[in-house]
C-alpha cells in the first residue's frame, strides 16, 4: 500500500505545473459578446423604424436615423429592458401583433432579445 502511495506522489510531482493550477480546473465562463449597434441594432431600426422615425418631423420626436435617440435613457428603461417603453412597444401581444412597427410584421424574438441585450449594455451607439 505504501508503495502505491509513493508511486502516486511521484507521478503527481512529474505533472506539469500548468495542469495543477486552479486556472486549469476553473469553469470556463461563457461571456456573451457585446452587441454592436452599427452591425446589429441599426440595421433592425433602419428596416423597421426609420420610415416613420426620421426626417424633419419624426414620429413621437424620435429620429432613429442617427444615434442621438439613444440619449433618451427613459425610453430604454434606464438600462433595464423590462422597464423599457421601446421593448414593450415592439414585443408582440398574445395575438402576435406588436404596437410597433405599425402595419408591419412584428420583430422576431431574436431581434427583441438582441435589442434587450443592447439596452442592458447601456444602449451605446458606438461600436
Amino acid at each position: 500500500m505504501a508503495m502505491k502511495r509513493n508511486f502516486l506522489f511521484a507521478a503527481l510531482a512529474l505533472l506539469p505545473a500548468s495542469v495543477l493550477t486552479t486556472a486549469a480546473f476553473a469553469p470556463q465562463s461563457a461571456k456573451a459578446p457585446v452587441v454592436s449597434y452599427k452591425k446589429q441594432i441599426q440595421p433592425i431600426l433602419t428596416k423597421n423604424c426609420v420610415s416613420c422615425h426620421s426626417g424633419a418631423k419624426p414620429a413621437d420626436g424620435l429620429d432613429f436615423s442617427n444615434g442621438k435617440f439613444a440619449e433618451k435613457k427613459k425610453l430604454w428603461g434606464n438600462g433595464d429592458p423590462t422597464k423599457s417603453k421601446f421593448v414593450r412597444e415592439i414585443t408582440p401581444k398574445a395575438d402576435g401583433k406588436a404596437a410597433m412597427p405599425p402595419g408591419q410584421k412584428a420583430l422576431s424574438a431574436a431581434q427583441i432579445k438582441l435589442i434587450s441585450q443592447w439596452i442592458k449594455e447601456g444602449s451605446k451607439t458606438t461600436g
